[in-house]
């Protein structure tokens, strides 16, 4: 009887030994990571959660969406071919490569320029590109400034946009203090009445620009190019503010610019004020005009 009261005693405990040993081998119940646990209906949380995914944005939206509308995981960014570009008074910069480099991510991305002050225009031949997984695409951009626009440095910056997604390149524009005119080709033809001058030929009349700070240390160089078939020679009657005739003898020119040439006669304009010339070989008949202020 004592035996097959211990036999029992025994086959008890073998059973809860048993039952310990499941449960602690029993991880269906069981979460890890920080921050993690079982969810509201009593199941676990997944034990390996999947990691947000990346995307390029700067406000905290949500991730791009795809050309659908659903959100989709990756990342852009925008980077410029140059990251400053030189450019003169009333004209427009080379193009610069712009280029929005994906990972992992597919749509339209659309470009802009903030930051330019009024009388610079920022212009892309492709002003939305569209990119696929990593494959990127690329548009030029032109900055055309205006003969009024400020010498020195602008600081602006180019920005990729793909739903709330934003990445953005920063890029300089160094308006440099030099106007250029051109003769252009049949300029006989423009020529107007004496006391009646063409006054359309340069562009407008007058052509303002806005004074450098310090003018005499930051003068505006003006370069005149012949673009006619003709040459020709520049009267003007300002050399002690930097703005001097092409050298003459009795009245002749010495030498007329040549058709795609620029006149040799160095001019950098040093001083407020307005200043007026025309084409000497033809008399006052195609008249231009700066006014600097």
């Amino acid at each position: 009887m004592v035996s097959l009261r211990l036999a029992a005693a025994s086959a008890v405990i073998g059973l809860a030994l048993v039952a310990c040993g499941d449960a602690s081998n029993n991880t269906a119940g069981q979460w890890h990571g920080v921050g993690a646990g079982p969810s509201g209906n009593g199941q676990p949380s997944n034990s390996n959660p999947t990691p947000s995914s990346t995307n390029s944005k700067t406000d905290g939206g949500a991730p791009p969406a795809t050309d659908s509308g659903a959100p989709q995981s990756g990342s852009f960014s925008v980077m410029v071919g140059s990251s400053s570009a030189d450019v003169e008074l009333r004209a427009t910069t080379l193009p610069i490569v712009v280029t929005v480099a994906p990972t992992n991510f597919t749509g339209s991305v659309a470009l802009t320029v903030t930051g330019l002050p009024a009388g610079v225009t920022a212009t892309f031949d492709k002003p939305t590109v569209s990119v696929s997984g990593n494959t990127g695409a690329s548009a030029n951009l032109t900055l055309t400034t205006m003969s009024t626009t400020a010498v020195g440095p602008i600081s602006a910056m180019i920005t990729a946009t793909a739903g709330s997604a934003t990445q953005s390149s920063a890029i300089t524009l160094n308006v440099k203090p030099i106007l250029t005119l051109n003769i252009p080709m049949n300029v006989d033809a423009m020529k107007g009445t004496p006391g009646n001058p063409s006054k359309n030929v340069f562009g407008t009349f007058p052509i303002m620009i806005t004074a450098p700070a310090n003018i005499a240390a930051t003068p505006i160089q003006v370069k005149i190019y012949n673009a006619d078939s003709a040459g020709h020679c520049i009267h003007a009657s300002n050399p002690n503010q930097g703005f001097p005739h092409d050298p003459v003898t009795n009245g002749v020119c010495n030498a007329l610019t040549q058709k795609g040439t620029f006149d040799g006669q160095a001019r950098a304009i040093n001083a407020v004020g307005t200043y007026t010339f025309y084409l000497h070989d033809q008399g006052d008949l195609t008249e231009g005009q700066i006014k600097i202020q």
